[in-house]
Formats: structure tokens, C-alpha cells, sequence
């Protein structure tokens, strides 16, 4: 445990649970690609390494002590399991050169079966990594969680955002029959981790409300969302986070209809405005600018930063977890993040132990 904590995640889970008290309420950081910068590793060296993999997520855990440890399943692997090709990239996720589907009239390229089986190399090393953090940090942390991109997101992989996006309106049920498979690789996946105890943690920038208006949301992501959690809880009642990045204010209703358990915000978005339209049906977690405060900030932006998100979300009625609006930025400084995990143990330790009919904006300008 970090210095200042005095449980554990898990314990503190547990704790919440039950209406119990904390030491402090749990804090999350999206650190995901940029967790080898810690031990001075590009991405392209550890993502495909089980054993260095876990390495670089356990030490990221154990140097920072955030709440909740998770590994992803990089989708971008499908691309060349269904005949696509990738670009690979040196410093972080790789990209797609040649897409599977060439035409949304025919998708008899993708195979389900090949999904999860011996040729998925993503999932292969991804289960691993899965059980080696399982074996080693469940005890401390509880569930591990999986991270995987949302439904319309793979379908924009495996088409290509903009073959995807015009067929909405030329071959809008082709759109449907490509959203509907992607969904449906997404509920094989994480059958497979759910059955042994993970959490679920869905990422859908494609549908950001920056691309999609909400009729487009309504129709072409919700239903497949929605179906991809409601299979989900059949399996499993961990947690759903579910992220969509990007301006989503005019969607967050729609969000908050797929059944997650809590939504994570975008930068883009207010919190207040979040707080006042959904915050009585989800979890609300974020959200601190990763590039211009996070990234680029100093000690005194980033605690001031982290502070105002407090005094919007605080008094959220289903709850506020601080987070980043998105994933944190490769290269950023040691002593930043630092920064952050200080001064978000200050404000979720008051957020914790000051009853909110007692809790006002003015006491996260205050340090212990």
C-alpha cells in the first residue's frame, strides 16, 4: 500500500459495498499504453510479451497504487485474423494499413470461430497476462479487469471509419449485420475472462458524440452495447465502465441506457452538466484532461485541476470516482503522475470521510 493508504484496494471495495468506511474513495488512472514508460519501455516492446506485459502493469500498480489493475484486448490483432493488414507502430497502439472488409456488401471474411481460438494471438497472450495478474494481484486488488473497444469501434476497424460512416446512410443494414458481429466477439471475449472473475471496461471512441449525432448513436451503437452488458450480467455481476471519448453532452442519456454500472467522461464534457442529466442512474468517473493538464501541466495545475473536478462530481448521486477524461499520454512525466495520485488521495480521503449534506466545493481547496 502507498504511504498515505491504509486498505487496500480490495478491502476498500469490500468496504463500499457494505456502507462501510474508507480511508479514502478509490481513484483510477486510464493507464494503459503508456505504462512502460516507468521502466523505459516503448509499447512495441512489452504489448506482445506476457511475462514482460504483467511486469509493466504490476510495477505501474505498485509504484503508483491506483485503484483497479487491467490488461487489454488489443482488437486490432482481428485485422489480420480476418485478412487485413496493420501498420505497426514503434510507441504505441498499432493502426490498420489494409482493412478486412473491403465492401460492407460482403463480410464473409469474418469468422467467429476464429475469435478466441489458437490463431487469436491477442487473446493467447492476453489470457496470460490475464492469470499472471489474477495470480498475483487479485489478493490486493480484487477482479482484474479487461479493456476492449466497443462494438461500433471494431466495426470501424474492421471496415474503416469512413466505408463505416457513409454506410450508415447508403448500406445502413450492412452497417447493422457488421455492428451486430462486432458485438458479438465482444461477448465471446469477455465470456472468457468473466467466467474466471474479471470486470469489464469498454472503450468506444468511434462513437463519440463528435461523429455520431444521437439518432446515428440510437441506432447504429446502443442496441449492440446494450447487448453486449446484458450478456455480460448474465455471466457475471463485476462492474461495467464504459468510455466513450470525445464531445458525448448530447448523448449522455443514451449512454447511460446501456446498462453500464458507471460511465466514464471525456474532458469535452462538463462534469456538472454530466452530474445534473445522469448522475442519479450511473457511477460517474473522470475527468481530468490528460494532454493539456495531465501531459503537459505542472505540480500546481494538476492539483487545482484535479480539485475542480472534485467540486463538480463530488455530491454525484450514484457516486464520483476521479479518473483522467482519457487514456494517459505516453511520455508523461513521472512527476506528474505523482502529482496526480497525491493529490487525488487528498480529495477522495475528504470525499470519503465528510458526509455530503457536510460536503462543500470550498473543502477540496483545503489539503490535510
Amino acid at each position: 500500500m502507498a504511504e498515505k493508504d491504509l486498505m487496500t484496494p480490495l478491502e476498500r471495495g469490500q468496504a463500499l459495498a457494505k456502507g462501510q468506511a474508507v480511508d479514502r474513495n478509490p481513484i483510477i488512472l486510464a493507464y494503459g499504453c503508456s505504462a512502460g514508460d516507468l521502466l523505459n519501455l516503448k509499447y512495441s516492446e512489452w504489448r506482445e510479451d506476457p511475462e514482460l506485459r504483467t511486469k509493466v502493469i504490476v510495477n505501474a500498480y505498485q509504484e503508483l497504487r491506483y485503484d483497479g489493475v487491467s490488461t487489454q484486448y488489443d482488437t486490432d490483432a482481428l485485422v489480420g485474423l480476418f485478412g487485413g493488414k496493420l501498420f505497426y507502430s514503434e510507441i504505441g497502439p498499432n493502426s490498420v494499413a489494409v482493412t478486412p472488409v473491403q465492401d460492407l456488401k460482403d463480410l464473409s471474411m469474418l469468422d467467429l470461430d476464429l475469435v478466441c481460438s489458437e490463431k487469436d494471438y491477442t487473446f493467447q497472450h492476453t489470457y496470460e497476462v490475464f492469470h499472471r495478474l489474477q495470480d498475483g494481484l487479485s489478493d490486493e486488488v480484487g477482479a482484474i479487469g479487461i479493456g476492449i473497444e466497443g462494438p461500433f469501434t471494431l466495426a470501424a476497424r474492421l471496415a474503416g471509419a469512413e466505408r463505416l460512416l457513409r454506410g450508415i446512410f447508403k448500406t445502413p443494414e450492412q452497417v447493422h449485420k457488421l455492428v451486430k458481429f462486432s458485438a458479438d466477439v465482444l461477448v465471446k471475449v469477455h465470456s472468457k475472462f468473466l467466467k474466471e472473475g474479471s470486470s469489464v471496461a469498454m472503450m468506444d471512441p468511434v462513437a463519440s458524440g463528435t461523429i455520431l449525432s444521437t439518432k446515428a448513436f440510437q441506432k447504429f451503437s446502443l442496441p449492440y452495447t446494450k447487448y453486449v452488458f446484458d450478456e455480460v450480467k448474465k455471466i457475471s455481476s463485476n462492474g461495467i465502465s464504459y468510455h466513450v471519448c470525445g464531445d458525448t453532452t448530447l448523448n449522455l442519456e443514451v449512454m447511460a441506457e446501456t446498462g453500464a454500472n458507471a460511465i466514464s467522461i471525456d474532458n469535452a464534457v462538463d462534469l456538472s452538466v454530466a452530474k445534473a442529466r445522469i448522475g442519479d442512474k450511473v457511477v460517474l468517473v473522470g475527468n481530468l484532461p490528460p494532454v493539456e493538464v495531465l501531459y503537459n501541466g505542472t505540480k500546481e495545475s494538476i492539483d487545482q485541476g484535479i480539485r475542480e473536478c472534485f467540486k463538480k462530481g463530488y455530491n454525484s448521486s450514484n457516486g464520483f470516482l476521479i479518473n483522467t477524461g482519457c487514456a494517459v499520454p505516453i511520455g508523461t512525466s513521472r512527476e506528474n503522475l505523482y502529482q496526480y495520485m497525491e493529490t487525488a488521495r487528498d480529495c477522495a480521503a475528504i470525499h470519503a470521510n465528510t458526509s455530503l449534506n457536510q460536503l462543500t466545493p470550498e473543502s477540496f481547496d483545503k489539503r490535510y
